[in-house]
């Protein structure tokens, strides 16, 4: 052996270095095996977390709902006690942590546009899968709404917040609902005074479903009866003449001497209401608005809800005086009806600050149990205005027809506004609105 060591030196030294490769080799693979071994366990691991991650989002309860989408519905079913609920609220509701909300949505602002989404999507599927036809419509839409009434808070909500809302939800629908999208397709191709028509006949017919739709029409058959005194009209109500409707126009005239009782605060109140929103009116833009120090104001209210309650109050009395002084010049129902009408459009015409104040304090009032109710004696004195039997027996019916009448006058006003400047075309819009309140859409159409 020594012999061959001597005799081949370089062959020996081939073979070291071939040794020396090799265990440089192997140590090579070694650290690759390695690297890639901590790189699996690595890839392991992280797809481990996503898969808990993933669980978590989508783990159903027991009511076979998701996380996210429990967290929605205990935003519905708290919207329906106001908008005043927390996400520790929603939370508590769930029965999760506040820390456990932040994994779905970043803050109150998200949830509540996801809430917007889930609002609108649950609406076009209970249109597309409704029967169809305009009545078909309607009845799906008022049953969904009643079922549902959490997401009939938060269509309330977010109209008397923002007047917008409606047209980017009319939108939304016209796109996703093929039947809806034919009509209004239909509908582009009329004539300036034929289109007026039909947007007077869709905001009849919207504020009518909605209308149907409030958990505070709470007679059994009420919904039932308003969708078809909508389709039907009024038939024991005789439509007067046009004469006789500017007649009863003159009669119910008024101007500013009627409000001169309205204290500068108030007025203030509703212009920053009118140009910021419910929202965002302030005790110190009502104080910068009026020119003064925030603290003068708690000399006469606590906070911004009493300031809101005493206008509404005012606007309410002054309502209320005017119809108990006129109503009874009406003729016959139909023609107190178109008085109640006239006088609500001609004060909204001349005092339109007080539109987002009469759709927010709504708002407020139909979802606070605790607000004093009207007494059966002032339902009694404010009924014997009007001769309620032409309509029959039920004095609850009446009740209904005059509301509903009111809320129909109101949003033409609050919607032409936008679209007509002449304080004589909204009086006009607003009785072809009477007329189809008395006529029924079957007629019209």
């Amino acid at each position: 052996m020594a012999q061959c060591s001597i005799r081949n030196p370089a062959r020996k030294a081939r073979g070291a270095l071939c040794a020396l490769s090799e265990r440089a080799v192997l140590d090579q693979v070694s650290r690759f095996q390695y690297v890639m071994h901590k790189v699996t366990e690595r890839s392991v691991t992280l797809k481990l977390r996503m898969g808990v991650w993933i669980s978590m989002g989508a783990r159903r309860g027991e009511d076979g709902k998701t996380r996210k989408e429990q967290i929605l519905a205990a935003a519905f079913s708290l919207t329906t006690a106001g908008n005043r609920w927390s996400l520790a609220d929603v939370a508590l509701a769930v029965g999760v942590s506040k820390t456990a909300l932040y994994r779905h949505f970043r803050d109150k602002d998200e949830l509540l546009r996801e809430m917007d989404n889930a609002l609108l999507d649950r609406i076009v599927e209970t249109i597309n899968a409704a029967p169809s036809g305009r009545v078909g419509v309607s009845n799906a839409v008022v049953s969904f709404f009643r079922e549902n009434p959490g997401y009939f808070y938060r269509i309330h909500s977010r109209i008397a917040e923002d007047p917008l809302f409606v047209e980017s939800a009319i939108a939304a629908i016209r796109d996703r609902c093929p039947l809806v999208g034919a009509v209004f397709a239909e509908a582009d191709q009329f004539g300036a005074q034929k289109k007026a028509q039909f947007r007077l006949g869709l905001l009849k017919g919207a504020v009518t479903v909605f209308f149907a739709s409030h958990p505070q029409v709470d007679c059994a058959d009420c919904p039932e009866r308003i969708l078809e005194w909508h389709e039907n009209g009024l038939p024991s109500l005789a439509v007067p003449s046009d004469g006789r409707l500017d007649a009863l126009e003159r009669a119910c005239s008024l101007d500013e001497s009627e409000f001169q009782d309205e204290t500068p605060i108030l007025e203030a109140i509703a212009s920053v209401i009118a140009e910021r929103g419910i929202a965002n009116t302030t005790i110190e833009r009502i104080a910068e608005r009026m020119g003064t120090a925030k603290s003068s104001l708690y000399f006469y209210y606590k906070n911004k809800e009493e300031m809101l309650n005493v206008l509404l109050q005012n606007h309410i009395r002054r309502i209320e005086s005017l119809t108990g002084r006129i109503v009874p010049s009406g003729r016959d129902l139909a023609e107190q009806l178109y008085i109640s009408v006239a006088l609500q459009t001609n004060y909204l015409i001349l005092q339109p600050n007080s539109i987002p104040v009469f759709n927010w304090i709504h708002y407020e009032m139909t979802t606070d149990g605790d607000r004093e109710s009207v007494t059966s004696a002032d339902l009694a004195e404010f009924l014997s205005h009007y001769r309620v039997d032409e309509l029959g027996p039920d004095k609850e019916r009446f009740i209904y027809v005059l509301k509903w009448a009111m809320v129909l006058a109101s949003a033409t006003v609050s919607q032409g506004m936008r679209f007509i400047d002449d304080p004589k075309k909204l009086r006009l819009a607003v009785r072809d609105m009477f007329k189809r309140i008395l006529r029924g859409e079957k007629e019209i159409s």
